[in-house]
């Protein structure tokens, strides 16, 4: 068991980097065996200049509670920070052992993140399954990487509330990326793909998941 490759995202990634190279925005892309989180928290914790905008597309997890997936470590865990996070390159390796304390495992947990500092960060978008879900706590809200994110400092999410497809991902990212970063508002652009997106497929599986947090 493992976490399978996700051959959409690396076109999304490309396509999403060319959409910014188009319009001068600089961008640093971590493909492949290049996305380790160490990696990933070098540009979370340790970069003085702090990214404007940060794209993750991976696979993403939430358990609810522990009584899930009992071959994964992190879904056993009591804190719900630690039950949800972003899959990076390695974990493959680690799945279904007890990596608690080698935290560069390949797997980057909210809780990890809400020690980060993303102030300024206009844009975290969240390209991966289940990225909007978390254990939800009576008149607490949600904990999960929208919380964290927001701890974090992020000003806007574009996250997934259930397994998105591979294919039809990429395409609503990349739709979203060249309306943004071509003159539409943040707002205006999302539902513009969104309503795009739902007039090419009559299925809301593969558009109706996509949320935007501001």
């Amino acid at each position: 068991a493992g976490w399978l490759p996700l051959p959409g995202s690396k076109d999304e990634v490309r396509q999403i980097g060319q959409i910014l190279e188009q319009q001068g925005i600089p961008a640093r892309m971590l493909l492949d065996s290049a996305a380790t989180e160490a990696a990933v928290k070098s540009i979370l914790f340790e970069q003085s200049d702090k990214p404007d905008l940060l794209h993750f597309a991976t696979h993403g997890f939430a358990f609810s509670d522990t009584s899930a997936q009992p071959r994964f470590h992190y879904a056993l865990l009591q804190n719900p920070l630690l039950r949800t996070g972003l899959v990076l390159a390695g974990a493959n390796q680690s799945y279904g052992a007890n990596t608690e304390e080698n935290r560069e495992d390949g797997i980057l947990t909210a809780f990890e993140i809400t020690g980060s500092n993303l102030y300024g960060a206009r844009l975290v978008a969240l390209s991966a399954c289940n990225s909007g879900l978390g254990a939800i706590r009576q008149e607490e809200g949600v904990f999960g990487l929208s919380r964290a994110f927001k701890i974090a400092g992020a000003q806007n999410l574009l996250l997934s509330l259930w397994e998105a497809p591979d294919a039809e991902t990429a395409e609503f990212m990349t739709q979203f990326y060249r309306r943004w970063l071509k003159g539409d508002p943040m707002r205006e652009a999302f539902w513009k793909t969104r309503s795009a997106m739902r007039k090419k497929y009559e299925d809301p599986g593969k558009w109706a998941g996509f949320v935007l947090l501001e």
